[in-house]
C-alpha cells in the first residue's frame, strides 16, 4: 500500500507565529519499511523566536525515528517521541521557555496500514470511514496537567487504516474543523484533492488562512503520480488541475450530443458552397479592408500595449484561478515558503473539440468584418502577451524570493545548532546562508526591496557569525584624514602617519592629534616609479624605483638623497624591507631575497639571503622581525630563518571564510607576537600568532576597500589605508 497525501499550507511566512505542516520521508531506500512521518506544528509566538523550537521538534523526531533499530514501529516511534521531549526540556533549561503552553502539534507515523499519533495542545484528527466522520483523538490524550517540557507529548494513539479511509488533520478547535468537513458524509467518494480544496475554500477570511495548516491522506494500491498535486496553498487562488479536467470533461459530454445533432442537419450544399463564397466575397474584401485598417491597427496596438498591464490584471481577476500542477518537495525546511513555486503545465489537458460546419446561408458583404476581426485578434494577442510577460516576470522573481527564504532557513538551522552546542555545524550553516544572500543581493536587478532584504539578512547573519569566528567588524573606525589624492602605502614613525603615492612620488605627513596633513618637501627627480618603500628606523623612509634607484628621505627635514651603494647595482626588487639597518629586496622573478648590509658610507653590495632553493615566484609581500615571513599569492606564508625554510603553516582560520583569496600584505615587528595579513578579497585583516595559529580578524565596511596597513604593537594600534582615507584602529 502507498500513502497519498495533500498538505494544506502557507507559501508565505507568517511573522506572528511558527506554523508548518511537513512530511518526512525515509532518508534512504534501506529505511523504506519504516514508513512516513507527518508533522503539524504551531507555536503561537512570533516566528523569529519560535522557529528553532518548532524545527527542533520535527528534526529530532525524524532523526531519532529513522535511526532507531527496533523491529517494532511503535517502539521506535515512542523512542523518538521521548527524545523530542528531552530535547524540549534541554531547550527550556537554556532559557527557551516562551513557547511553553503555546504549542499545538500533531506527530504521526504511517507505515502500510498502521498509524501512530501523538498530540500536544489544540490539534484535531478525523477519520472518515463508512460515510461517518469521527474524531481519533481520544479525550484521554488531552492534557489536564500544567504544561511541562518533558511531558509535551504524553500519550500515543495507535490503530489501522483501511483502503477506503480518509484521514484529516488540522490545528485549531475540533468543532470548527468538523463543521467544515460535514459535506464528506454526503460525498465520501470525492477525491483527496477535492477534500483539500473544499476545506481550503471554507476558510474564507484572510486572517483565518494565516492561522491554519492541515493534512489529508489516504492509502492507495498504486504509487502516486509524480506530477500529482501534493499541496494546496491557502494564501493562493485555489483550483486543482484534476477538478478542472473533470469540469471540462463533464461540459464536453453535455455539449457534444447537441453539436453532433446540429452538424447532421447541415446540408451537403452548404459544405459545397462555403469555399466558393469565401473566395468570391470574403477574401477580396479582407485584402482591401486590411490595407485601410493598417494604420488604425498599429495605433490600437500601441494603445493596448500601454494598457496591457491594466488589462492583464483584469484578465487575472476575471479568471480568478491558475492552472498549476504542483509537485511536492521533501520539506527539509522550516516553512512552505521554501518549497518550489507552482510548475505551470506547458501542455493543456486534452479536450475533444467539436467544430460545427457552416450552414448554407446568404451572408451579405460587410466590409467592417475584417476590421473587427483584426481588432479582436490584436486585443487577444496583447492580453496574452501581457499575461505571459507577467508570468515570466513573476517566475523570475519567485526563485530569487524562494532562494532568500532558503537562506533564512539555513540561518535558523544554524541558530538551532548553537542551542545544541554544535558551533562547527552552526558556522557551516551560517556560511551557506551568507553565500546565498550575497548571490541574491548581487543579482536582484531592479528589485530593490529584495536586495534590502538580502542585505538585512547578511547583517543579521554576520552578528552571530562574527562571535563564532572571532571577527571584529569595524563599523566606525577613527578617520584620521582624507587625502587630496589617492595613496598607495602608509607608514607610522614617531607618532606621525606618512602616506606615499607611488606614481607621483608625493609623500604626505598626517598628525593623528588634529588630522592635519602636509606635503613633504618635493623629492629629487626620480627615475622610474616608486614601487617599493620601507621605514629605516623612525627617522628615514627608503623609496625604491623601477630604475633600481634607492632614495633616502629624512622625515624630520624633508631632505632626500640617493642612497650610496659601495659596489655594483641594486637588484630587481618588487618589495622592500629593513631590519637593524640592513636593506632587503624581494625579487620573485629570481626566487631570491637580496640583503644589503649598511655601513657609515652607505650600503654594501647585495648578497643572497637564501642559502637553499625556495620557490618565491608567487611572493607578493614580506616582513622581517629576525625571521623573514613571505606571503605568497595562494595565501601561504613561508617562515625563513638564516636563509632556510622553517616548518610553518597558518592554522584554524575559521570557516566559511577559511581561505585567503587575495593576499596583499603581511606585517609584523620585533615587539609584536602576531602576524597581520591583509586579504583584499574580503576586505579584512587576519591576525595569527607567530606559530601560525589564528587569533582574530578585522573587517572594514563593505563600501571601503583596504589597500594597505601598518601596525605599532607598542601602542596596540593599526592604521588602514582605503583609497584617500586613513583610519586608526585599536588592537
Amino acid at each position: 500500500m502507498f500513502t497519498h497525501y495533500i498538505r494544506l499550507a502557507l507559501k508565505n511566512r507568517v511573522s506572528e507565529r511558527f506554523l508548518t505542516v511537513q512530511v518526512k520521508l525515509p532518508p534512504s531506500p534501506e529505511k523504506n519499511d519504516y514508513g512516513e512521518l507527518f508533522c503539524l506544528v504551531e507555536i503561537q509566538v512570533p516566528w523569529q523566536s519560535s522557529v528553532q523550537i518548532g524545527q527542533s521538534i520535527i528534526n529530532t523526531l525524524s532523526r531519532e525515528y529513522y535511526q532507531a533499530i527496533s523491529t517494532s514501529d511503535l517502539e521506535n516511534f515512542e523512542t523518538a517521541i521521548l527524545k523530542v521531549n528531552e530535547s524540549l526540556g534541554q531547550l527550556s533549561k537554556l532559557g527557551e521557555t516562551e513557547w511553553i503552553g503555546k504549542l499545538n502539534a500533531l506527530l504521526c507515523l504511517v507505515n502500510q496500514s498502521e498509524i501512530h499519533l501523538t498530540f500536544s495542545g489544540r490539534v484535531t484528527a478525523f477519520l472518515l470511514r463508512n460515510n461517518k466522520l469521527s474524531s481519533i483523538r481520544e479525550e484521554a490524550t488531552l492534557e489536564s496537567a500544567p504544561p511541562h517540557p518533558l511531558h509535551t507529548f504524553q500519550s500515543l494513539v495507535s490503530g489501522s487504516i483501511e483502503k477506503t479511509d480518509r484521514l484529516i488533520f488540522g490545528n485549531g478547535p475540533e468543532t470548527e474543523l468538523k463543521n467544515a468537513l460535514v459535506f464528506l458524509e454526503e460525498n465520501p467518494s470525492i477525491s483527496l484533492l477535492e477534500i483539500a480544496s473544499s476545506l481550503a475554500r471554507s476558510i474564507s477570511k484572510e486572517k483565518e488562512k494565516t492561522r491554519f495548516n492541515g493534512l489529508v491522506l489516504e492509502l492507495t494500491e498504486n504509487p502516486p503520480d509524480a506530477n500529482q498535486q501534493n499541496v494546496v496553498y491557502l494564501d493562493e487562488p485555489i483550483i486543482s488541475l484534476g477538478s478542472l479536467n473533470q469540469k471540462i470533461s463533464k461540459l464536453s459530454q453535455k455539449i457534444k450530443p447537441r453539436l453532433n445533432f446540429f452538424s447532421q442537419k447541415i446540408s451537403q450544399k452548404t459544405r459545397e458552397n462555403a469555399f466558393p463564397w469565401a473566395k468570391e466575397y470574403f477574401w477580396p474584401t479582407f485584402q482591401n479592408e486590411l490595407k485601410l485598417a493598417g494604420q488604425a491597427a498599429i495605433s490600437l496596438i500601441n494603445f493596448l500595449y500601454r494598457q496591457s498591464a491594466f488589462w492583464g490584471n483584469r484578465l487575472f481577476k476575471f479568471l480568478a484561478f491558475k492552472i498549476t500542477a504542483q509537485k511536492e518537495k521533501e520539506p527539509f525546511s522550516v516553512h512552505d515558503y521554501t518549497a518550489p513555486g507552482p510548475k505551470t503545465k506547458t501542455t493543456p489537458p486534452k479536450v475533444s473539440l467539436i467544430v460545427p460546419k457552416l450552414p448554407a446561408l446568404k451572408i451579405p458583404r460587410l466590409p467592417w468584418h475584417p476590421i473587427i476581426l483584426i481588432l479582436v485578434s490584436v486585443l487577444v494577442i496583447v492580453l496574452v502577451v501581457s499575461t505571459l510577460r507577467r508570468k515570466v516576470r513573476s517566475s523570475r522573481e519567485i526563485p530569487t524570493g524562494e532562494t532568500l527564504r532558503q537562506a533564512e532557513v539555513k540561518r535558523d538551522e544554524a541558530k538551532l545548532a548553537l542551542l545544541y552546542n554544535e558551533p562547527s555545524k552552526a558556522i557551516e550553516l551560517f556560511g551557506q546562508a551568507l553565500k546565498t544572500a550575497e548571490q541574491i543581493r548581487q543579482n536582484t536587478g531592479k528589485n530593490k526591496d529584495l536586495g534590502k532584504e538580502a542585505t538585512n539578512l547578511m547583517t543579521q547573519i554576520n552578528v552571530d557569525l562574527d562571535k563564532l569566528t572571532d571577527t571584529t567588524r569595524l563599523e566606525n573606525p577613527t578617520l584620521l584624514t582624507i587625502l587630496k589624492n589617492e595613496a598607495d602605502r602608509i607608514f607610522v614613525a614617531e607618532g606621525k602617519v606618512y602616506s606615499l603615492n607611488k606614481k607621483s612620488g608625493e609623500v604626505f605627513m598626517t598628525n593623528p592629534v588634529d588630522g592635519q596633513t602636509d606635503k613633504i618637501k618635493d623629492l629629487p627627480e626620480k627615475r622610474g616609479i616608486y614601487h617599493a618603500a620601507a621605514l629605516l628606523g623612525d627617522k628615514n623612509l627608503l623609496l625604491f624605483t623601477t630604475e633600481k634607484q634607492l632614495f633616502n628621505l629624512n622625515l624630520a627635514n624633508g631632505e632626500a638623497e640617493i642612497a650610496v651603494l659601495k659596489e655594483g647595482n641594486f637588484e630587481n626588487g618588487r618589495e622592500l624591507a629593513t631590519y637593524v639597518g640592513n636593506v632587503y629586496l624581494l625579487d620573485p622573478s629570481s626566487s631570491q631575497i637580496f640583503r644589503h648590509r649598511s655601513t657609515k658610507e652607505g650600503f654594501q653590495k647585495g648578497e643572497n639571503y637564501l642559502v637553499k632553493k625556495v620557490d618565491l615566484t608567487e611572493a607578493v609581500s614580506f616582513t622581517i622581525d629576525g625571521n623573514v615571513y613571505v606571503l605568497k599569492k595562494n595565501g601561504e606564508v613561508l617562515n625563513l630563518l638564516n636563509g632556510e625554510k622553517q616548518e610553518f603553516t597558518l592554522k584554524n582560520l575559521p570557516k566559511p571564510l577559511d581561505e585567503i583569496s587575495k593576499p596583499l600584505k603581511i606585517v609584523t615587528d620585533q615587539n609584536s607576537d602576531s602576524l597581520f595579513i591583509l586579504d583584499g578579497s574580503l576586505n579584512r585583516v587576519i591576525e595569527f600568532d607567530k606559530k601560525g595559529e589564528f587569533i582574530r580578524q578585522y573587517v572594514l565596511k563593505e563600501n571601503q576597500t583596504i589597500t594597505d596597513l601598518t601596525i605599532n604593537s607598542v601602542v596596540r594600534k593599526m592604521w588602514l589605508l582605503s583609497d584617500k582615507e586613513i583610519f586608526e584602529v585599536g588592537l
